[in-house]
Order: C-alpha cells, then sequence, then structure tokens
C-alpha cells in the first residue's frame, strides 16, 4: 500500500464521489471499479449519493463511508415539463449546502462527480474551494436521449468553468466533448472491468445462442438483435436470442411487435434484469451490441473477458473496443441485415468464433486490468492534489491511448 501522506496538500488524499444514482448500472459499477483500485493503494474514498439503493450495499460490503443527499439532475428526456425541471433544479441548488459541509466534515481534499447528469458536486467543490474532477460516461443524448436544463452549450460551458479535470471513458467521449470542454482538461481514461465466476448454467440445445444485455431502450437498440434472429428463423437457421436487463415499456412493447409480427416468439426470451448477466453471457455462443452510441461499453468488454465473440455496431465507443475481424465484428448500426449475416458467419464457423474469443480476452485482460486502472487515476490524483489550478486554468497535459500490439491475426469474413 503506498504512503497517502505523499499526496495533496501535505494531508492524506481523501476524494469525495459524487455519484448520480444508487442504481448498479455501468457508471456505478465503473464508480465501484475505481474506489477498489484507489483504496488499495491507501486512498480513503467516500461517496454522496441521491438515495438508497443497490449501490449502498456494495459500498457497505467495501466499508466506504456515504451518505444520501437528495439532489436531483439537471438532464432529461424531451417529454419531462419545464416544472419539474426548474423544482428539479431548485432542489439541487438547495442540496448544495449539505454536500459541501460533507465534503468539510469529511476532510475531502477532492470532489469527484461520476457522470455528466448531475452538477451538485461541482458547485459544492466550489463552495468548499475543492479541485473538481468530472467523469463522463456518457454522450448524452446520442445514447439516452437525455438534455441539458440550460442547453448543452452553457452546460458544458459550466462544467469545464467548474472542473479542473473531465476524464471521459473513451476517445469516442473525449472527441464528442472537445469542442465545449478545453482539450488541456481532457483525459481518456478506459475503466477496469473485473468479473468473479458465474453459477448461472443454462440447458444444452442445438440453437446457436446470442445474448444482448442492457437498458431495454431506444439507444441500446435491441430492435437489430431481434429483427436479425427474424431473418434467419426465415432462413430455417435455428438461432435463439436472450435479451438481458429491465426497460421502457413501450420499447418493449415495440420488440414485443416484431417478434410477434415475425412468429419468433420460442427464438427471442426476455429474461428481465439480472445481477449476474455475465453468466448468460459464458453461456452464449456471440454476444451482440447494437448500441448506435455507446459511451464506452462495459458489456463488451464482459463478453471478451469471457472469451466470446462480440458482434458490435460500428458506431460511438464500441469501435475503439473492437478491432474488426481480430476481437470481434462490427456492423453498420441499423442494418439488421448484415447482423444477421455475422451471427450466420459465426454460426457456420466455429474455430473463428473461437478464435475471436480468444483474442479478445487476451486484449481485454491487458487493456482493462484494475493494477492499469488505479495507476491511472492516481497520476491525474497527484497531479490534480499537487496543482492548485483553480477551475478553468488546468495545465493538464492530453495523452492518447495506445492500441494493444497483441493481437494474432485478422479473421477475414469477406465471404459473406
Amino acid at each position: 500500500m503506498l504512503n497517502n501522506r505523499c499526496y495533496g496538500y501535505g494531508n492524506p488524499m481523501r476524494i469525495c464521489f459524487i455519484s448520480h444514482s444508487a442504481y448498479m448500472g455501468g457508471a456505478e459499477r465503473a464508480l465501484l471499479e475505481a474506489i477498489r483500485s484507489l483504496m488499495k493503494r491507501g486512498i480513503t474514498c467516500l461517496v454522496i449519493l441521491p438515495y438508497e439503493g443497490p449501490l449502498c450495499e456494495e459500498l457497505a460490503r467495501l466499508k466506504v463511508t456515504y451518505r444520501v443527499v437528495k439532489y436531483r439532475p439537471w438532464v432529461y428526456k424531451k417529454h419531462v415539463s419545464w416544472w419539474k425541471r426548474l423544482n428539479d433544479f431548485l432542489i439541487s441548488l438547495v442540496m448544495v449546502i449539505p454536500a459541501a459541509k460533507t465534503i468539510v466534515r469529511w476532510e475531502s481534499t477532492i470532489v469527484y462527480t461520476n457522470t455528466i447528469t448531475i452538477f451538485t458536486g461541482a458547485l459544492a467543490a466550489m463552495l468548499t474551494r475543492r479541485p473538481h474532477i468530472w467523469h463522463i460516461h456518457e454522450f448524452g443524448y446520442q445514447d439516452h436521449g437525455l438534455e441539458f436544463l440550460f442547453g448543452k452549450k452553457l452546460s458544458l460551458g459550466l462544467m469545464d468553468r467548474l472542473s479542473v479535470l473531465c476524464i471521459a471513458a473513451s476517445k469516442a467521449l473525449a472527441d464528442a466533448y472537445r469542442g465545449t470542454i478545453s482539450p488541456s482538461k481532457l483525459k481518456v481514461i478506459y475503466q477496469s472491468v473485473s468479473m468473479s465466476s458465474s453459477s448461472i448454467s443454462i440447458k444444452p440445445t442445438s440453437a446457436f445462442k446470442c445474448v444482448i444485455v442492457g437498458k431495454i431502450s431506444e439507444g441500446k437498440n435491441q430492435e437489430d438483435a431481434v429483427n436479425a434472429v427474424a431473418i434467419l428463423s426465415k432462413k430455417g437457421i435455428l438461432v435463439n436470442l436472450s435479451i438481458i436487463g429491465d426497460g421502457f415499456e413501450d420499447y418493449i412493447a415495440r420488440l414485443d411487435e416484431i417478434i410477434q409480427k415475425n412468429n419468433i416468439q420460442n427464438e427471442v426470451k426476455f429474461a428481465g434484469y439480472s445481477n449476474d448477466a455475465f453468466g448468460y453471457m459464458c453461456n452464449a455462443d456471440v454476444i451482440l451490441m447494437c448500441s448506435r452510441s455507446e459511451g464506452f461499453g462495459r458489456v463488451t468488454v464482459e463478453g471478451m473477458l469471457a472469451s466470446k465473440p462480440v458482434i458490435g455496431a460500428r458506431g460511438g465507443a464500441t469501435r475503439e473496443l473492437i478491432q474488426d475481424g481480430i476481437t470481434g465484428l462490427l456492423y453498420t448500426p441499423g442494418n439488421y441485415r448484415e447482423l444477421a449475416r455475422k451471427i450466420e458467419y459465426l454460426r457456420r464457423h466455429s474455430a473463428t468464433a473461437e478464435l475471436l474469443g480468444k483474442n479478445a480476452r487476451e486484449w481485454a485482460l491487458n487493456e482493462f486490468s484494475e493494477e492499469r486502472y488505479g495507476a491511472d487515476l492516481i497520476q491525474l490524483l497527484i497531479t490534480v492534489s499537487k496543482s492548485r489550478i483553480r477551475p478553468g486554468k488546468s495545465q493538464l497535459k492530453q495523452t492518447q491511448m495506445d492500441k494493444s500490439d497483441s493481437v494474432i491475426k485478422r479473421v477475414d469474413v469477406s465471404e459473406q
């Protein structure tokens, strides 16, 4: 364990994380990965969150001190009324005070907001004169259909002004925000992804098993997967699709309409939310990632760690996680016929599927390790602690992620 007193202003480094939720989604799991990595290096981690939930149980298991402060988001879906938006904004402004008091009482040295969806932590950091870091996990509108309360330009300008550093979860995210956030403040760090063994056992079947994991929503685009299965079913190719996750009723109804229309009720199953989605992946033949604009793609990496070939939509961060023909296959988002062809290709070429899975696991183990993530975070946190730079004047240098050279050979899928 490192000597924590070598950090900051001569005092132990104490990071106060501000979480946007107490749910257990991708951003929250990334937060836990960061906390575990930092705690192993002697850093004290504390968390403020807006309500009680499953994340609290995980924090308690890690013996991390946390407090609930009932702030609200500053991003919304289009249909949310302006009355609710303004009401949430006023509540969040009031909640800055208890958040700031908690930051001071905990003797936090850095305030670290975990997504772009909340602003309370940034204002509390300004009020208490602590350096503030913003971790960007999402595009916002493209992936979740979210709009900023004060518009994109003004809101991102405030993010830039109120932070000494903005960490992007992928190069795609950094590119998207570089126009409105100072390039000197943007740093790309891939999070770590660690998985435990699974106890889920799926009944053996002769069908080719596809799995897609994530919130059932338009942004995750499960529609491509369902339509691809419909095409394969009409060709007499036996393929099963498991859809893991909960979601929006209107989108689920749209998927169900496609399923009924194509008579593929036996081929497509809604498995619901699972705490062990990795177990479904381990029992699959191929993992599908159909999101048009994935900010990072934890599911993609989990599929790789399960040694499974992943077929992903050529968009967002998926393009940088999957090296086409080497660690997986890419298809054009919305082109479910192309997706169907690539599923069929892997079904007919089991050796190729196995090679892709092997290459993917090798690359993912190296690129998304906890050791690398912790080292990258520590380096940035030390720089922030020692800089004493006020928000808006960061001189942190931008560095690029290096591509892995561990790949073996490219798979030729031209015969499709």
